[in-house]
């Protein structure tokens, strides 16, 4: 992936509507498949928190599933095939994840803890092997490395490996950067985003990083201009989170 061309857009104002307070992430999908789409959350004191949505804009009051140690982020994919949405938590304190499969009535009843680096902080769901199960990366915040778990496709997970990131203690996606049919991941690294190829069998090429200005606090994966190459959308602030925020459009030089 080439240096990526940069277009800046200012962040628009939204109406608020307060759920939980002491929210760290949250991912959105219909966990009880209704038709209606729900809210995943963790919670830094809690744990895992569902609020299932009423279709009308309004939620349920949440329920709460313990997690490990102050819990950072939440990402909601099916881990075994049963068509129903499973959770997985990283645990930034006790440096582990959770798995939480789903029943698909919106319940998590089952837990699974795997050991983690340290200071696990946000990670993303793909099939970076190519055995069409869906495995999962993680990036460890407190030793600089992502960590790789192999799915089993049943909703079980081989242990983690590590693969070196340089920095990274934002978020993570996923996409075929490099347009060459292997998934690999964009990190946030504070002023810096850091694009770490995958090579189709589970392993990945040493990270390249690119600077953003500023400190990167969020991003998305879309091709934004129908060119065939994932590019990437990134909220940017001061390091002191003082406005103005903004957005930048971080286009794909790799293409057909």
């Amino acid at each position: 992936m080439d240096r990526p061309r940069e277009r800046r857009w200012d962040v628009p104002a939204f109406r608020k509507r307060e759920l939980q307070r002491q929210s760290l992430c949250m991912a959105i999908g219909d966990v009880n498949n209704d038709g209606n789409l729900d809210i995943a959350v963790v919670n830094l004191f809690t744990g895992l928190q569902i609020a299932l949505g009423n279709g009308d804009g309004t939620f349920q009051a949440p329920m709460t599933y313990a997690a490990g140690s102050f819990p950072a982020s939440v990402t909601l994919a099916d881990f075994n095939k049963d068509g129903n949405l499973d959770a997985v938590v990283t645990n930034n304190g006790s440096g582990t994840i959770s798995v939480f499969l789903g029943k698909g009535d919106g319940t998590f009843p089952r837990r699974v803890d795997y050991a983690s680096g340290a200071g696990p902080n946000s990670a993303v769901a793909a099939d970076f092997n190519g055995d069409g199960n869906l495995d999962l990366v993680e990036v460890n915040g407190g030793d600089g490395t992502i960590g790789l778990y192999l799915g089993n496709g049943d909703g079980t997970f081989g242990a983690e490996t590590p693969f070196p990131s340089n920095s990274g203690s934002g978020g993570i996606v996923s996409g075929d950067f490099n347009v060459d049919g292997k998934v690999g991941v964009v990190l946030l690294a504070g002023p810096n985003i850091s694009v770490i190829a995958g090579n189709g069998d589970g392993t990945f090429r040493p990270p390249v990083e690119f600077g953003v200005g500023e400190t990167a606090g969020s991003e998305a994966v879309v091709d934004i201009n129908g060119d065939g190459a994932p590019d990437l959308v990134v909220t940017v602030h001061q390091t002191d989170f003082i406005p103005p925020q903004y957005v930048k459009i971080l286009t794909n030089s790799v293409g057909p």
